[in-house]
């Protein structure tokens, strides 16, 4: 994601949106910069634009929702504009000619005064048009690229009317054209807000549309992007606490930790086993060896204390212990019957393990990640709150329950 800079009529561009804050344009002189040309967005031969918007106004002659259309003078057209013309939705697809490829698709007289789907794709060859979900267009069309940035709310610099009045939320480019299947997964996560509340004991568990935990026993609340992966978890206020970066092969390669200083780990992976971390100045933290099978973790290289440990697993390759390079057991491990991690980090002063006087945590003294099974404990919200990630989807120790269901339906 980047930072736009926005150019505005008054001091804020935000109000309430489809989800939770929207951009709010005047129509007159509001609107943002990406900062970002095709280029610098690693836009090649492909892309994807996304985006909800409400209007209470039928749109005028020319306006802009998102895009990098160019027109300079002379009639001569660059790049691709998604908006509106006299109320249709637009595509402006320029070549580099004064040949002008306009694409429009009239919406229902309904759409002013609520929340609508639009996405706009492009594999090369073909522009088509999604409404609410649905292909409504789809026309061969020839590109010439744009250097202009990427606006929202604007038509194109020598076009002072081309301005948008309305809102807009969850504006997303991709760099690849998305399959329909793809749109209507998009158009369907946001759409469906009502969430389908159960009882376990006391304790009200909240499941979006697709059957992923939206909001826990715990009041925490977990936003998924369109391929159902984990994205974010908010508290019970809303505040942020983690977020979750993927791959295009969806591994996780980034985590933020959202606590008195925001933690970022990036990870490095061989095939499906992190390899190593690192922080967001990419200076290595921790390297991993592995044995034959996926998830048996042998040895950890500690670089902030220049110190190696090896693993000792039971039958589950769930860590049961942690040793030093001189073969000191310096942590033990104990499980529940659902996986949560009792972590004894110290026999204390007698010397022996398992004693009254070891001390206990919940997480590893020597910032050992793996634990149950062999995966990946994270702890997050000061400590207040654990969630395992299996790669495909995150696992509730507490609970013994998956936030979503298996990729595979399993």
């Amino acid at each position: 994601s980047y930072n736009g800079t926005a150019q505005q009529n008054t001091s804020s561009l935000t109000t309430t949106g489809k989800m939770n804050t929207a951009l709010s344009f005047d129509g007159s002189t509001d609107y943002i910069d990406v900062n970002k040309n095709s280029s610098e967005l690693g836009l090649t031969s492909e892309r994807t634009y996304v985006v909800w918007f409400k209007t209470s106004l039928t749109q005028g002659t020319q306006a802009n929702l998102v895009g990098n259309y160019q027109w300079i003078p002379g009639n001569i057209d660059y790049g691709i504009g998604l908006g509106f013309k006299n109320g249709d939705i637009r595509i402006d697809v320029g070549n580099g000619t004064s040949t002008d490829q306009e694409f429009t698709w009239t919406p229902p007289s309904s759409y002013t005064g609520s929340w609508h789907h639009v996405a706009m794709t492009w594999d090369g060859n073909t522009i088509k048009l999604y409404y609410d979900g649905a292909e409504k267009l789809s026309q061969t069309a020839i590109l010439a690229e744009s250097t202009h940035d990427y606006v929202l709310g604007k038509w194109t610099d020598y076009w002072a009317a081309g301005k948008y009045n309305g809102d807009m939320d969850s504006v997303m480019i991709f760099d690849r054209a998305l399959s329909a299947s793809d749109i209507t997964a998009l158009y369907t996560e946001t759409n469906e807000t009502t969430l389908t509340t159960m009882m376990v004991g006391t304790d009200a568990i909240s499941y979006d549309a697709n059957g992923n935990i939206a909001v826990d026993r715990k009041g925490y609340q977990y936003d998924y992007d369109y391929e159902n992966r984990l994205e974010r978890i908010k508290d019970s206020s809303l505040n942020v606490i983690a977020e979750f970066t993927y791959d295009a092969l969806g591994r996780r390669v980034e985590t933020i930790e959202y606590d008195s200083t925001n933690i970022t780990t990036r990870y490095y992976y061989d095939g499906w086993r992190v390899l190593s971390e690192t922080d967001a100045s990419n200076v290595v933290h921790r390297d991993y060896v592995y044995g034959n099978y996926i998830d048996e973790t042998v040895m950890m290289v500690d670089h902030a204390s220049s110190s190696d440990y090896f693993y000792g697993h039971d039958h589950l390759f769930s860590t049961v212990a942690l040793f030093d390079s001189s073969g000191a057991t310096v942590e033990r491990y104990e499980y529940d019957a659902y996986g949560k991690a009792v972590v004894i980090t110290n026999k204390g002063s007698d010397g022996i393990w398992y004693t009254s006087d070891d001390m206990v945590a919940m997480t590893s003294a020597k910032g050992n990640p793996y634990t149950f099974t062999g995966r990946r404990l994270g702890t997050y919200d000061s400590g207040a709150y654990e969630v395992m990630y299996y790669r495909n989807r995150y696992y509730d120790t507490e609970t013994g329950r998956f936030l979503k269901r298996d990729p595979l339906r399993y």
